[in-house]
């Protein structure tokens, strides 16, 4: 009867939370390092408050990260390629990214920022991987 129960209450346990796999790739040398963040909310996105961030060195012209995720659902995955280690995206004086960056989801034009909604992805058990490749603003 205990075995029962046991088993009955398996059920109701929540469910795993989802994780991704994400590849990133750079169009500038190996060197810097990669930070990435994602993001599961406008607001969040807006004020720079991610769910989870990771910053690895760059050995390569690619590399491969296990993010997990809170639950499945909408976010936004962004990240770029730090060149000269100083731990922010470095910007012209137009305000244009002057480092390598990019999306889960590419943004519908490189004249401004984009918005949470554009470049959202939905991820699931259904999807669970992502590409970014990291460009430079020109690049776009």
């Amino acid at each position: 009867m205990q075995l029962l129960f046991f088993l009955t209450g398996l059920f109701f346990l929540p469910a795993t939370p989802p994780a991704i796999e994400v590849t990133l790739t750079s169009t500038c040398p190996e060197g810097g390092q990669i930070h990435l963040a994602v993001y599961d909310s406008e607001e969040g996105f807006e004020q720079k408050q991610n769910v989870f961030s990771v910053i690895k060195d760059c050995s390569g012209k690619a590399i491969t990260l296990e993010i997990p995720l809170p639950a499945n659902g909408a976010y936004v995955i962004a990240a770029f390629h730090d060149l000269n280690g100083n731990g922010i995206l470095d910007t012209s004086v137009f305000g244009a990214p002057a480092e390598p960056y990019g999306f889960a989801t590419p943004p519908p034009s490189r004249w401004r920022a984009p918005s949470f909604a554009e470049i959202a992805t939905r991820f699931s058990g259904d999807q669970p991987s992502a590409s970014i490749h990291l460009k430079k603003w020109k690049e776009y």
